[in-house]
């Protein structure tokens, strides 16, 4: 796999990201020393400038939209924006259960991302995120950006890596699905997102836009119908992307009307929905949780048990918002939490990016308790903390190697492998591997054929040639 490439954008840059607190990001290629790939006249030529000053207010713009983006949920901008102290319940058990009735067309698609580390026992996944929701597709076009350097690009025919395109494989799953349930073979595509949601995926349109699709962007309020097909801003479309959640329903003015009109085109044949909220009845966090239920680890074969010991740490559902089989269960499993303190992770699973994620040898066990038993979080859960294996990065700057902690995040579909946007921080470095941390840097991911059926590796004579390159 590749290693991690970020920013090294030499003094006069580094300066203007210090003085908007941007962390000064740097590239490392594995053994090699990394290139400079976000540099003041790469980035002005993606940007179509060639006024350097132009280009990185562009890019330091972005940049801050993403902190917004990854640092706040959607519905904290829009009550800040409106002056409004607001706190984003965990929707009641009946209102979910209703919203996934209506939203259910009884096509379960296979399409979503593992988070994973690579441990001493092997690769073990934290999470399974599922659904056409899940983030970080942006991520992996660093792999094309930073094949655009050329010392790397030929590094990388030499050795013949390759990266698997995660946006052309969603676009084939579209594809499909516009096929299967349309009948149609050159569909146009919507993205849709919840109402006041600032754009986050409109990015995604031009994508598709290159592949060959028509495609149009836009928000839950611009859904409506003609007949039981779908219309986003007017446009007739065969497949609506869904970019929103479950909870964006309730929060959306006649939020039940644009669900039914959704399923009604599905189910029709008019316009494919791709993912439905099939793919919601298990993607949360807390799903991973009920491997380790009593109940249902008991009806689980020997087999499956070690698979999920081997896979999966150790999670629980601890909120109280969850159903529990009766109190002193939950009593007996707060009990057992508390004593385990120094070796779980507590996190909310309706949240995503790191957010209220608290590993429990960073605090005292008067604060671990209240965590646990905090009555306005009702979608806790617990899990066992891993200590993944050091991945190791090279500091272009000093030359030397460096432990890193990687989160690997691949992506699967009906396919099967689908990518990977692998993200890290330094060993060293404290605090989640997520957007809201600072030291999180994410990284590119190349695949290289196996000694059996790669070609002979480089002479000494062409590994001296690449050093004085």
């Amino acid at each position: 796999m590749g290693e991690f490439v970020g920013e090294d954008v030499g003094d006069a840059a580094h300066r203007r990201l210090v003085r908007v607190g941007l962390p000064h990001q740097q590239v490392g290629l594995g053994e090699h020393q990394g290139t400079e790939v976000f540099t003041p006249g790469f980035v002005a030529g993606l940007a179509g400038d060639d006024g350097r000053d132009d280009a990185w207010r562009a890019y330091i713009r972005t940049k801050y939209r993403d902190l917004q983006t990854y640092n706040c949920w959607h519905e904290d901008r829009t009550a800040a924006g409106n002056s409004i102290e607001n706190r984003v319940p965990f929707l009641d058990h009946r209102l979910v259960r209703e919203i996934l009735r209506v939203g259910r067309v009884g096509r379960n698609e296979s399409y979503g991302r593992v988070d994973a580390f690579e441990t001493a026992g092997g690769i073990r996944a934290v999470e399974i995120n599922t659904g056409s929701v899940i983030a970080e597709y942006k991520k992996t076009k660093l792999n094309d950006l930073l094949l655009r350097t050329p010392h790397f690009a030929e590094f990388a025919r030499e050795f013949g890596l390759a990266h698997v395109d995660t946006i052309a494989r969603l676009a084939g799953e579209v594809r499909d699905v516009a096929s299967e349930v349309v009948g149609c073979e050159h569909p146009t595509v919507a993205i849709v997102e919840e109402t006041g949601c600032v754009g986050l995926c409109e990015w995604m349109a031009p994508e598709f836009r290159e592949r060959g699709f028509r495609a149009v962007y836009g928000e839950l309020e611009d859904v409506d119908s003609s007949g039981d097909k779908v219309l986003v801003k007017g446009v007739p479309v065969d497949v609506v992307l869904r970019k929103f959640f479950v909870r964006h329903i309730l929060a959306e003015k006649n939020g039940m009307e644009k669900l039914e009109i959704l399923r009604r085109g599905h189910l029709s044949g008019k316009t494919a929905w791709f993912t439905s909220f099939d793919s919601e009845m298990h993607g949360s966090k807390a799903a991973l949780g009920l491997l380790y239920e009593p109940a249902v680890s008991a009806v689980l074969s020997p087999a499956e048990r070690d698979l999920v010991a081997r896979r999966i740490p150790w999670t629980r559902r601890a909120g109280r918002g969850f159903d529990f089989t009766g109190t002193k269960d939950r009593l007996a499993l707060l009990d057992e939490v508390r004593a385990r303190r120094a070796d779980l992770v507590l996190k909310p699973a309706a949240a995503s990016g790191g957010n209220g994620v608290v590993f429990g040898d960073e605090v005292t066990d008067r604060e671990w308790a209240a965590l646990v038993a905090d009555p306005d979080r009702g979608d806790n859960v617990v899990q066992e903390r891993l200590r993944p294996s050091p991945q190791y990065v090279i500091d272009p700057e000093r030359r030397v190697r460096e432990p890193w902690n990687v989160l690997w995040q691949v992506f699967f579909d009906s396919h099967g492998y689908a990518g990977l946007a692998p993200r890290g921080r330094r060993e060293s470095d404290p605090g989640v591997i997520g957007g809201g941390n600072p030291g999180t840097q994410s990284g590119c991911a190349f695949t290289y054929a196996t000694a059996s059926s790669a070609s002979p590796p480089p002479t000494p004579h062409n590994r001296a040639a690449r050093r004085d390159r």
